[in-house]
């Protein structure tokens, strides 16, 4: 829910995302299509939505365990129906975007794989990286097995545990640390993303108001 004054934001399997004005979302009936959030690549889906928070992070994960946080202020705001900017570097080996969320350092993340294994994340412990990174190994996965869905273990939520998280001997796991060997290369890569970035953000310029409208 947004009033209009708060900022948007929606990230893609393929790890894509957009912040943009909640002003320009339109008040419509149930039954309307819509407006359109993002231009989708061929073979991309939306994968999550929230509203930006500056005081926190936004957590990425992907189906093959690997994950990061990433800063609100390294996500650029553009016009609603743009293609967007990359939030995540999807490989083979990171697997598409399984969940996304917007956290903070005292909440935790539980990952929930698709045959049912279900470990938690504090949020502290996760690393803080950049829009172009594949993130840190958080969950270690056997062949065949994916994460299914993340899901935000919230502060009030914790509050209400309390000491019962002690007595039933809940394990936190320990993400990986960053490699500044893998960041380096990364941050190579970067420049050919930005530039190609700059060409996308030149088409969304183009859009019509028709490409915004109800029926996209």
């Amino acid at each position: 829910q947004t009033d209009g004054r708060q900022l948007v934001f929606l990230a893609t399997r393929k790890g894509m995302g957009i912040v943009f004005a909640g002003e320009a979302i339109r008040s419509l009936g149930r039954i309307a299509a819509g407006v359109k959030g993002i231009r989708l690549r061929s073979g991309d889906a939306v994968i999550g939505a929230d509203i930006i928070d500056p005081t926190k992070t936004l957590a990425v994960v992907t189906e093959k365990g690997y994950g990061k946080c990433l800063k609100p202020s390294d996500l650029h705001v553009q016009k609603r129906g743009g293609m967007g900017n990359r939030i995540h570097k999807v490989t083979e080996k990171t697997g598409d975007i399984a969940g996304v969320d917007i956290v903070s350092e005292e909440e935790e993340i539980m990952l929930i794989t698709s045959e049912g294994t279900v470990i938690r994340l504090r949020v502290k412990n996760v690393s803080v990286l950049g829009r172009y990174t594949q993130g840190v190994k958080m969950m270690n996965l056997a062949d065949g097995i994916t994460v299914a869905s993340m899901a935000v273990v919230t502060k009030d939520i914790l509050e209400q545990e309390g000491d019962a998280l002690q007595e039933e001997g809940v394990v936190y796991a320990i993400p990986e640390a960053a490699d500044p060997e893998d960041l380096l290369e990364e941050e190579e890569e970067e420049m050919n993303e930005v530039e190609m970035e700059e060409e996308d953000e030149e088409m969304d310029e183009d859009l019509t108001e028709e490409e915004y409208g109800v029926d996209d």
